[in-house]
């Protein structure tokens, strides 16, 4: 089977977990099956639970089903069980059988990518000491730390996503803002500019760095226990990268109160 050449592609999260409180909401019914073999039986159970509570929300339902989600009631086994047999998903995402296995696959591949689960067919569920600490509702500062965490060594063309594009887009803005920030002829970057940014090309400003001769590099912290630690830190390495290693508090701190994006990385 010949393999498909990787293309350079905009960055895009999926939609479905787009907003962190849902993706929190999910993780705590996944939560119940940490260390346990990912199964169809397990599969189903945490599709069952979401379904209960209204978190996903198949549309083959009846009126009665849909007026206690919009009440906030939750469905009793029979109706749980009744729209999980009437919705089979025709989805299909790559290493999942088609169906309601791919559609948990959909649901958590994002909290996947940032390090905060690791599951595949059949393997134990495993959630990472950041996973954790997202769910820890007792300290909820802690969620800026975790996000921060996971974007700052987040790459693009990662063991997950085979893209031709090789930047850390977190790292990546930051420089791109601090650049313009020290241009005498702009005024800076604008917070209504920042999606705009997010999502169209920063090339040009990149292609500046390298007429200075100046080296990009890309920071990399990772959480001291996760099953994908050391595939991320070989594949970061191979591609020529400086890895400097810190913690979360450390990196958030940096960012608030450095100003360049080397007094940032010089603090740890």
């Amino acid at each position: 089977m010949v393999q498909k050449r990787a293309e350079y592609k905009p960055l895009l999260f999926t939609t479905t977990m787009r907003n962190s409180e849902r993706l929190k909401a999910f993780l705590v019914v996944l939560m119940k099956y940490n260390e346990k073999l990912l199964t169809d039986s397990v599969i189903g159970k945490v599709a069952k639970s979401l379904i209960q509570k209204g978190l996903y929300k198949p549309t083959k339902v009846s009126v009665s089903v849909k007026n206690k989600w919009n009440s906030g009631i939750k469905l009793n086994k029979k109706e749980v069980d009744k729209i999980f047999t009437d919705n089979p998903q025709q989805h299909k995402e790559a290493s999942f059988e088609k169906g309601w296995a791919s559609r948990f696959d959909t649901w958590f591949k994002l909290a996947k990518e940032l390090g905060f689960v690791w599951y595949f067919p059949n393997e134990k569920i495993k959630f990472s000491d950041s996973g954790k600490i997202l769910l820890d509702f007792a300290n909820p500062e802690n969620e800026l730390f975790v996000f921060a965490n996971a974007f700052a060594k987040y790459q693009r063309n990662n063991p997950f996503r085979a893209v031709a594009n090789k930047n850390t887009p977190l790292i990546l803005l930051i420089k791109t803002i601090n650049f313009l920030n020290e241009r005498k002829e702009t005024n800076g970057i604008s917070r209504k500019e920042l999606p705009l940014r997010e999502s169209f090309s920063t090339r040009r400003h990149l292609e500046t760095f390298i007429n200075k001769g100046i080296k990009a590099y890309s920071v990399f912290i990772s959480p001291q226990t996760f099953i994908d630690t050391k595939r991320y830190f070989n594949f970061i390495k191979n591609d020529g990268f400086e890895i400097r290693t810190s913690e979360i508090s450390t990196f958030v701190n940096a960012l608030e109160n450095c100003k360049t994006l080397n007094e940032v990385t010089s603090a740890f």
